[in-house]
């Protein structure tokens, strides 16, 4: 697999990055989409941007999508169940073609939860919240949990990923969630 942000490209140059990734041998896509991008304001959805990336990847068979739904900046919702609502529009307008969603990334880092100290309590609720509201518009929708960036950090702004998964199961967060993500960075050392 792949990360990717292929938002950034256009027409032709979207279809050669695409082709790129196939010509690696790469199965798995990953690419976010930010809610503030794709509803602006409440109820009002703009979808230009997903349409195309989604087309695109569908004119790639031998490719499959991980749409790692968040925001950018990543500030957690100050209302949860708006987020939710808008992964169950994505949902409902991609489940053909989408079957892997992420919830989220980082969260366990301060820099992908607003700045604010992380909370997994708060985002066992927005996974909560969020996975139920996919399953309702994707019956057959793969859950993952938010990639959990590796760090030793024991808090309050930074979480070590280990630490962070015990206190989401302790957070009943496990029924929300069909597959756990790590981040096997491993910096100099190697993952």
């Amino acid at each position: 697999g792949v990360n990717v942000a292929l938002e950034q490209y256009a027409g032709q140059e979207l279809g050669s990055a695409l082709t790129r990734v196939v010509e690696g041998g790469f199965t798995w896509v990953r690419q976010p989409f930010y809610w503030s991008q794709v509803e602006p304001e409440p109820g009002r959805f703009d979808w230009t941007v997903s349409d195309r990336l989604v087309a695109a990847l569908a004119r790639h068979p031998q490719l499959r999508l991980v749409a790692v739904l968040e925001d950018d900046p990543p500030v957690p919702p100050a209302d949860p169940d708006r987020f939710a609502a808008f992964a169950a529009a994505f949902a409902a307008r991609y489940g053909e073609r989408v079957d892997y969603y992420q919830i989220w990334d980082e969260p366990n880092l301060a820099q992908h939860w607003g700045g604010d100290p992380v909370s997994p309590p708060a985002y066992a609720d927005l996974l909560a919240r969020t996975a139920t509201a996919v399953r309702a518009a994707d019956p057959d929708a793969r859950l993952l949990l938010a990639g959990l960036a590796p760090t030793i950090e024991t808090g309050p702004q930074n979480l070590s990923d280990a630490r962070y998964l015990d206190q989401l199961y302790r957070a009943g967060a496990a029924p929300y969630f069909d597959i756990v993500c790590g981040k096997p960075y491993g910096f100099e050392t190697g993952p």
